[in-house]
């Protein structure tokens, strides 16, 4: 049933915009970084990588991951279809593992084509310095990275399952950006979990690595169990 239930929402994509803004979203910066190095040069392809990885993660990626995570769990309840699905024996459980797991195949189906993409772009604008162990290195990080983040998102997804509200999960996404851009300035940030995936995957943590795994694993679960809670306790609008 669990695999049913992932088809399914990889079923109800087709044709939503959401589906392309991201896609979009996710060849922005290497379009950016491309069209910066053919009008001004100056950017070689591990500089570039190492940069665009950085925003990424402590901007882009997770503005997505918000977006998605809002429509994955509003969808139902908006179109109803939720209605239909709880006389499926299908347990709560169940429906929000299926939930996640498209959550996290389609972030990582978004780093892999921000790689490809800059695989691409960055040798057709003359980057200098590209080689395939750079790709594989930095694009591992990447990879990690968005492993990390989708861990730590949990807690959005109880926010946005109990506020059922779209644009709290933006508001949220917005304000760790902001904590993001503040955390070489404010040592202390570093403890926010949502910083660590930035620094984590670029090998640049400034807090012990064993607390910054508890911190990610705590959130991760915390967030986890809330949103088990309330999905079993609500009622479903039909």
């Amino acid at each position: 049933m669990l695999h049913k239930l992932i088809e399914m929402e990889f079923y109800k994509l087709k044709g939503n915009k959401t589906l392309l803004i991201t896609v979009i979203g996710a060849l922005i910066l290497p379009i950016l970084f491309s069209i910066a190095q053919a009008t001004m040069g100056g950017f070689n392809f591990e500089l570039a990588f190492e940069q665009m990885n950085g925003f990424n993660l402590t901007m882009f990626s997770i503005i997505f991951a918000a977006v998605i995570i809002n429509y994955l769990f509003t969808i139902d309840t908006e179109t109803h279809t939720l209605k239909s699905i709880v006389t499926l024996p299908v347990n709560m459980r169940t429906y929000l593992i299926s939930k996640l797991i498209t959550l996290f195949i389609w972030m990582i189906c978004l780093a892999l084509i921000t790689i490809i993409g800059s695989a691409v772009l960055f040798p057709l604008v003359g980057m200098k310095g590209f080689a395939l162990n750079t790709l594989v290195k930095f694009g591992g990080q990447f990879l990690f990275g968005n492993i990390l983040l989708f861990l730590v998102m949990m807690p959005l997804v109880f926010v946005i399952v109990a506020t059922k509200n779209t644009s709290a999960g933006l508001v949220i996404a917005t304000l760790l950006f902001f904590i993001n851009a503040a955390v070489d300035s404010v040592p202390k940030l570093a403890y926010v979990p949502w910083t660590i995936p930035s620094k984590m995957s670029a090998h640049a943590l400034t807090i012990p690595s064993k607390t910054a795994w508890i911190l990610i694993i705590s959130t991760t679960v915390i967030g986890y169990t809330l949103t088990r809670y309330i999905l079993n306790k609500r009622d479903v609008d039909l």
